[in-house]
């Protein structure tokens, strides 16, 4: 018997060795189908998702893309602005100060005219009224008036007779053209 259950036991123990590697074996199995479960479990479906945010995206970069050609432009034409468009300012100033001392300088001679003009309307006035420049009354002074038709101041007085100058037009005193518009040429 001792011979039977030496038998035995290494059969036992022939069996104890399957018997753990069926084990093992299934154990394995389970542990490789509960890390297929878990990474689906953790598997996250981003296709979706990430089309709307890479839509999303480039949407944002486009617009930020015109925004820089944008400002670039803005900057080219500032910088045109400085260079070509401010220095043309400065020589259109430039001109305008000569136009606005000539525009004083006209003043000056219009105001110079106005004064003349004054005083010539002035002894225009005054020789009309001594050399009676009116033909009407200049045929009636040259003709001699008989002596009972003169004026008498009172009793005994002398005829008066009426105050017939001599005096000869004298050119009055004006500017001259020539010393604010200069020369004809």
């Amino acid at each position: 018997m001792a011979a039977a259950a030496d038998v035995e036991t290494d059969e036992t123990v022939e069996q104890a060795p399957s018997v753990s590697n069926d084990l093992e074996d299934a154990t394995e199995v389970s542990i490789e189908a509960l890390s297929k479960d878990f990474a689906t479990l953790f598997c996250v479906e981003t296709s979706r998702k990430t089309g709307g945010m890479e839509a999303t995206t480039d949407d944002i970069l486009a617009r930020l893309d015109e925004y820089y050609q944008l400002v670039e432009r803005i900057h080219q034409e500032s910088e045109a602005a400085f260079e070509q468009t401010l220095p043309a300012l400065q020589a259109q100033c430039d001109e305008l100060t000569a136009v606005f001392r000539s525009i004083d300088q006209l003043e000056a001679f219009i105001a110079v005219v106005r004064e003349n003009v004054t005083e010539l309307e002035k002894k225009v006035a005054l020789a009309d009224k001594e050399l009676s420049v009116n033909p009407i009354k200049r045929a009636f002074q040259k003709v001699e008036l008989p002596a009972f038709l003169k004026r008498r101041t009172g009793f005994g007085s002398k005829v008066l007779q009426q105050p017939h100058s001599d005096k000869k037009w004298q050119r009055p005193d004006i500017f001259q053209t020539d010393d604010y518009l200069g020369k004809p040429s």
